[in-house]
C-alpha cells in the first residue's frame, strides 16, 4: 500500500445558514479532535528521516505532499525540525561526552555544502566522526569550516578517560587533532593502509612487477585480517594473531621499500616514488 511520507486527516464541520435572520450554525468538533495538536510527533522525526537519511529537499517534500492532497509547506517543515533539535539536543550533547571517553575513535572529512559561505567563496566540510565506548558505536557529524581534526579536538577536550585511545584517520595534515598535551601520550595514531595500498593500486599498470610486490604482502595482511575476523576473535586474540603473522609481512616489506629508496632502483618523482615515500614516511601510523 503506498502512502506519502506524510498523512493527514481533514475533519469537516458541517455549518447551516437560517434563511430569516442569516445566522450561521456550526457542528462543534469533539474535543479529542479540537484539542488534539495539528502535528503527531511522528511527523517531525519522518520529516527529519526524508530530509537527513534520505537527502530529499523540503522543496521536494512540499511537491510530493501536494500530489497526495496534504500540504506541508518547506516553512512549515523547517519550524517542525527547528522544534525537533532543540528536543534532541542534549541527547547530542550527551552523545558527545560519551564519544570523547571511546577506546577507538575514526574520522574524516568530505565537502559539505552550506550556500551562505559558497556565495562567500569559503569551503565547508562535514566531519564523520565515530566513537567506539564500551562496544556501543556512536555516530556524530559536523557540517561547518572547520576541518576534521579541529572537530576532534573539540571533542576530545571533553575526555575524562584515563585509558588510551586508538585513532583511525588518513594522513592529511587537517585530521591532525588539536587536543590537551596530556592525552598526547595516551593517543594511538593509526593512518589507513587502504590509502598506501591503492598509492600502488592506481599506478600498477606502468610498474606493474614492484607494485604486484607491494600488492601481494598487503593482500597477505589483509587475509590474515579476514581470518581473525571469521573466527571473531577478541581484540587481544586479533592483535597477537597480526603481531606472530602480519609484522613478519610488514617488515620485509618496508625493507624492500627502503632499499628501494636507499639503492635508487625508481625514480623518486614518479608515481611509485611517491607511493614509497608515502609508506615510509607512515611507516608507525601505517603499522
Amino acid at each position: 500500500v503506498g502512502n506519502p511520507l506524510i498523512t493527514g486527516t481533514r475533519y469537516v464541520a458541517r455549518g447551516t445558514r437560517c434563511n430569516v435572520c442569516n445566522t450561521r450554525f456550526k457542528a462543534p468538533l469533539p474535543s479529542d479532535v479540537k484539542d488534539a495538536p495539528k502535528y503527531d510527533a511522528s511527523v517531525a522525526t519522518t520529516l527529519a528521516i526524508a530530509r537527513y537519511s534520505l537527502g530529499l529537499p523540503m522543496h521536494r517534500i512540499e511537491k510530493n505532499q501536494s500530489h497526495h492532497g496534504v500540504p506541508m509547506p518547506d516553512a512549515t517543515q523547517w519550524d517542525l525540525l527547528r522544534a525537533l533539535y532543540q528536543t534532541v539536543y542534549p541527547v547530542y550533547g550527551a552523545l558527545q561526552k560519551q564519544a570523547s571517553n571511546g577506546s577507538l575513535i575514526l574520522y574524516d572529512d568530505t565537502p559539505g555544502r552550506i550556500l551562505e559561505y559558497k556565495t562567500q567563496g569559503l569551503a565547508t566540510h562535514t566531519t564523520a566522526f565515530i566513537s567506539v565506548y564500551e562496544e556501543h558505536k556512536i555516530f556524530l557529524y559536523f557540517t561547518g569550516r572547520n576541518h576534521a581534526g579541529k572537530n576532534s579536538g573539540a571533542i576530545l577536550d571533553k575526555r575524562t578517560n584515563e585509558q588510551p585511545v586508538i585513532a583511525m584517520m588518513d594522513a592529511s595534515p587537517s585530521n591532525a587533532p588539536q587536543m590537551k598535551t596530556e592525552l598526547t601520550a595516551r593517543f594511538i595514531l593509526c593512518f589507513c593502509l587502504v590509502h598506501g595500498r591503492r598509492k600502488f593500486f592506481e599506478i600498477s599498470n606502468a610498474f606493474e612487477e614492484n607494485c604486484d610486490f607491494v600488492l601481494n604482502i598487503i593482500g597477505q595482511v589483509y587475509a590474515n585480517d579476514a581470518h581473525c575476523k571469521k573466527e571473531k576473535l577478541t581484540p587481544e586474540a586479533r592483535l597477537l594473531y597480526h603481531q606472530t603473522h602480519s609484522q613478519p609481512l610488514m617488515d620485509s616489506l618496508y625493507v624492500w621499500l627502503n632499499n628501494q629508496r636507499t639503492y635508487v632502483q625508481h625514480e623518486s618523482n614518479s608515481g611509485f616514488g611517491e607511493a614509497v615515500r608515502y609508506m615510509l614516511r607512515h611507516r608507525i601510523p601505517l603499522t
